[in-house]
Order: structure tokens, then sequence, then C-alpha cells
């Protein structure tokens, strides 16, 4: 047999390592809280064909440490043309990246000659504290075959962990990233709101939670997002509704309870409701489903202009109604409203119809809705504008959110093409900037832009040319759930980040956290950071630093 040369590394989770480049950011040790969540990478190279690979993992934290396969997914459309610099330098369009997360295939695994495979380790303490100490996590890559036949891999690589007798504290963020229930009930032939979708939405529902989510999109109607016009999405609405003639409806809550009850079981704990006018201009009304003369029919959509006068009494009674509901259900201080996703000024008139009926059910409704303009702030209608980062110099505000387009000026996202460290570098910004909320539209947007066709993310990653690859899902469809992305897992460390100057804090004051990161080049605003992924995790330990002496003061 020809000698088969191998190579084993241990890797920083902030690194992407890509089949022929290879690791860059190598890392065999670090540090953790003994509650929190902790990830490394093992990179692998072998110079021959190699199969019947498995993975074993050797450690005292036993079941607490898990592994799953960095997978490389294609990327049509991965950089702007507009974007800034931080990219992940060599690499563009129509090429792939790691990204999907898959669970091993013990002894199924294959290394393709002279290609780097990478293995993503998890060590995760939020279910039951990790012990305090130093652990090592040996993981064994290896295969079972006959060596005259096959070529034999057996390497073992050993990553030293220290768990501080700590606990982060839970994030104080409202953080919301929109589902998209007509794409759960097309990737899983389900549908909407039977028993299979709740089981199979839970999957969804308990992936956004494990990583850091607590408030949930909430179809009352079918929602009017990224729809094309004269156009309509899979039905999804909640409410029942049955016409008994023009200007008398009859509602029925029911199914929204059941929904709500659902969410709060798995985490969540606020509702943000579907939004009542059109997308980016509130110029026409939702998709509406109603019983009429026995059969269901679509009474309002792209046809109703906002201002008509049978969508008013519809939404007055259905209002009326609904604060009941909430009132009976202990929910009334639990929901948040919208009215139209990104409207522009000259929108203001159509805002305001809708904004005068649900404040006249509910004056005390908080209302948010993604803007880039403060116009809809200043006239009052807005009480929580979600700005998004490229505009927030000049419209500051506690709620922020990002989307395929910002990708000037190093703000933080999550595409594909742009290193880890700036995905993760929110949760820093978040709390040097006071932040308390933030959105993003699509864990698990599987349409082409516009809901023009259905989409496979796991060959289409771009939402069919128009969107960067990785802004228009985290989690890819399981045959019985979902597997995760290496970003999302990276999302949520984002939030660790964040929880670590809370717990900080706690011992030296937020103050004196802010002028921390301030101090380590984390400036006011959501533009100004050291590009570095070292940089990132030595921050992370100077924080881990600090709190161990104040807590042994």
């Amino acid at each position: 047999m020809d000698e088969n040369r191998c190579m084993q590394v241990t890797v920083s989770s902030l690194d992407k390592v890509f089949p022929k480049e290879g690791p860059t950011l190598f890392q065999s040790s670090y540090k953790m809280m003994k509650n929190e969540i902790f990830h490394f990478q093992v990179a692998c190279k072998a110079q021959h064909l190699t199969q019947m690979l498995y993975a074993d993992i050797i450690s005292d934290l036993g079941d607490k440490v898990s592994i799953r396969t960095v997978e490389c997914i294609p990327a049509r459309y991965a950089v702007n043309p507009n974007s800034d610099d931080y990219i992940i330098k060599g690499h563009g369009n129509d090429e792939t990246y790691p990204d999907l997360l898959r669970p091993t295939m013990q002894g199924d695994e294959i290394f393709v000659p002279e290609q780097w495979f990478t293995f993503w380790v998890t060590v995760d303490g939020t279910k039951e504290n990790l012990p305090v100490g130093e652990h090592n996590i040996k993981i064994h890559i290896y295969n079972k075959i006959e060596p005259r036949r096959w070529f034999f891999y057996d390497q073992t690589s050993i990553f030293n962990l220290t768990v501080i007798d700590d606990e982060l504290p839970k994030h104080d963020v409202t953080y919301t990233r929109w589902m998209h229930y007509d794409c759960i009930c097309d990737k899983h032939n389900v549908e909407p709101f039977t028993d299979d979708f709740y089981k199979i939405t839970a999957k969804y529902v308990e992936s956004a939670v494990n990583h850091g989510m607590n408030m949930l999109y909430t179809p009352l109607v079918t929602p009017s997002l990224d729809t094309r016009i004269g156009t309509y999405r899979r039905t999804v609405q909640l409410v029942k509704v049955e016409k008994i003639a023009d200007g008398d409806y009859k509602f029925d809550f029911s199914e929204v309870k059941k929904f709500m009850e659902f969410a709060a079981s798995l985490g969540i704990e606020k509702y943000e409701l579907s939004h009542l006018a059109s997308q980016w201009g509130a110029r026409c009304t939702p998709k509406v489903v109603a019983t009429v003369n026995g059969k269901e029919e679509r009474i309002f959509g792209w046809d109703n202009p906002i201002s008509d006068p049978e969508y008013a009494v519809f939404l007055n009674q259905m209002l009326a109604e609904f604060r009941l509901f909430l009132i009976e259900n202990n929910y009334l201080d639990k929901v948040y409203f919208h009215i139209s996703d990104e409207p522009q000024p000259d929108a203001l008139p159509n805002f305001k119809v809708v904004w005068d009926i649900v404040s006249k059910h509910f004056p005390e409704a908080r209302f948010m809705d993604a803007l880039s303009h403060s116009d809809f702030y200043d006239a009052g209608y807005i009480t929580h504008p979600v700005v998004g980062l490229e505009v927030y110099d000049n419209f500051p505000t506690k709620w922020v959110y990002y989307c395929g387009c910002m990708c000037k000026d190093y703000v933080t996202n999550c595409h594909f093409a742009m290193p880890s460290q700036r995905n993760r570098i929110l949760g820093f910004q978040m709390f040097r900037n006071g932040s308390t909320g933030f959105l993003q539209w699509a864990v698990n947007y599987y349409h082409a832009t516009d809901s023009r066709y259905k989409i496979d993310p796991y060959f289409v990653s771009d939402a069919g040319g128009a969107l960067e690859a990785g802004d228009s899902y985290v989690v890819y469809p399981a045959d019985n759930g979902v597997y995760e992305s290496l970003r999302h897992e990276v999302f949520f460390d984002a939030f660790q980040d964040y929880s670590a100057c809370m717990l900080l804090a706690k011992y030296i004051g937020k103050d004196a956290v802010i002028d921390m990161l301030d101090d380590y080049g984390v400036k006011k605003g959501y533009y100004t950071y050291p590009h570095s992924a070292e940089w990132h995790m030595n921050l992370k330990l100077k924080i881990y630093e600090r709190i161990e002496q104040e807590k042994n003061k």
C-alpha cells in the first residue's frame, strides 16, 4: 500500500475551512462558563481517497460533547459588488462555502484526496452545568478496513477546555427572526396547523429558541411578505373568519390560542403579529380568507386598497374581539403589532389608515416595523422602530436589523462570504450601543425572491440569484426536523458574548464594560471594530479573566 500521508488539526469555530485552502485559525485550548455552549472544529486531510470513516469523542464530559460534519453549499451570488472589503478573500460568486452542519454518518464518511474535511464539535452546558475545571476532549477519526484494499486513517486530536465556575445570565435582548410557515409546509408536505404541522414546526422553533430567539412571528392572517404584486403565497392564517354579509364577520381565535400556547411551551415569550398592510408601502390589504356561504374564499388582497372601507370594517371587528381574546388569555402585554415592512416616507398616509384603527382598539399598542427613515417614528406611528444597521448613525434606535443588501461600512451580517467574526461581532456591538431588540427576516425562506418559485436550500442559497447567499435562511430542512448552519451557531455565540458582558457588568457596572469594549476597539455604532477573529477570541478571554478577578476579590 502506498503511504497515505494524513493531517488533522483543531481549529477555531470562527474559521471557515475551505476544502482546498484549509484552516488558518488553529486553536487547541479555550475557556467557557459551565452553562455555556462552546464550539471548535477538527480539520482533516488525507493524500488518497479515504473511506468508511468514524468519528469518536473521548472525554469525561460524556454526551455533553457532540460532533457533526461541515458541508459546503453552492453560492451563485455570494458577494455583492457594492460590498466593502471585509469578506473572505479569494472567494466570490459561483463557488461553494462551508455552512451545513450534518450529523455524522458513522462508518460512511469519506475524505476526498488532498482536500480538507472538517468536523464541528459542540460542548453544551445549557441542559446541565458542566463540571468546573480542565477537560481534555479527544477526537479520534479512523476507519475500520482491510489495509491491503483501502487507505488507512487513524488520527487523534486533543482540545483542552477549561470550565469556569460561573454562569452566563440569560440575555435581555428581544430577538426575532421570521419563520416562514408556508415553506415548512412545502418542504415537509404538511398542511398548516395540523398535528403534523405542529410536530415539524416545533423543530424549527426549538432551533430558533436554542439560538437565542424569544419572539415569534404569529400569522393572524397570511403574511404580506416577499410576495410579487398580484400573486399570493400559500394561506397560513390563524384567525378563522366567516363572512356573514358585507360589514358583518364572525371570528374564531381558537387556533391563535393553540399556536401561542405551542410557542410558549417551547420557550417563546413574545409574539409579533403579522403585518396588517402590504409590504414596502402599505398600499394594499394583506391576503385574508373567509368562509363565505360555506366555501373558503379570499376576501381581501392585492385588489383591495388599504383605504377600502370594507377592510376598515373587517379590521375594526376583528381587533375588537382580538383584544378581548388577549385579555382573557393573558397575552395583552406580550404582543407587538406590525403595519408594513420597510415603508418609504410617501407611505405615511397609507400607514396611518391602519395605525388609526389599531390604536383605537389598542391605545397601549407597541408598534414595531423595520425602517430606514425616521418619518414614521417622528409622526408617532412606531413605538419600537427597528432600524437597518447601514443607516444607524442617521437614526439610532434601541432595536436594529440587517438584511441582504447590508454589506457596506463593515456592518455585521451572516452571508456565506463574510468571515464568521463579522457575524459574531453583533453581540459586543449590541451591548456597546445599549440595543435591546434585534430582527432578521428569515429563519427558513425557501423561495426565490418575491416567492416566485420554491427552491432547494441545499443547492440554491441566494433566493434564486437575487440575495447574497446566506441571507434567506439559517437552517436546512431535514427529514424529521432541521440541520443547523455554521452561521446559526456563530450567531448564537454573539448572544453568549453579550451575556458575558452582562455578567461582567454585574461586577464592575455597565459603563465600565462599555469603556472596556471601547478601549478594545468596539466603537459606538455598528461600523467600527477590529476585523480579526484572534482579537475577538482574546477579548472574550479578557472578559472572563476580569470576571474571575472580580469574583475572587
